[in-house]
């Protein structure tokens, strides 16, 4: 019987220190733009999706996992020329940020790799 109740035990702590530790820790990952009429293109998990015609009130929030791409891209749609935005946030402090005020192609990319 002790001998039963030694082999279960130490099966217990084998099955524990062999737990594998992940640092899939899901980190909140924000994309926001500042423009007046934009496509937007974005990274989102590794599946890249897109929308038109947006404007400052736009924003998209997910987990987003260590070691992933983050990527926002937004263009100007309105037909005239302005500033165009886009931030990226991580657990919502500013990751990274860029604007860009060309008045002909009025597009902006911001991408980076969570660590």
């Amino acid at each position: 019987m002790k001998c039963l109740v030694f082999c279960g035990s130490l099966l217990c702590l084998l099955s524990l220190g062999c737990k594998k530790k992940t640092n899939q820790t899901p980190r909140k990952v924000t994309y926001k733009i500042q423009c007046t009429d934009c496509y937007v293109v974005w990274e989102e998990n590794g599946v890249q999706k897109n929308v038109q015609h947006v404007n400052s009130n736009w924003t998209t929030s997910f987990d987003g996992m260590k070691d992933s791409m983050v990527l926002v891209c937004a263009m100007n749609t309105a037909g005239t020329p302005q500033g165009v935005g886009a931030t990226i946030l991580l657990n919502d402090d500013t990751l990274k940020h860029a604007m860009n005020y060309c008045p002909i192609s009025g597009t902006v990319v911001v991408a980076d790799t969570l660590e």
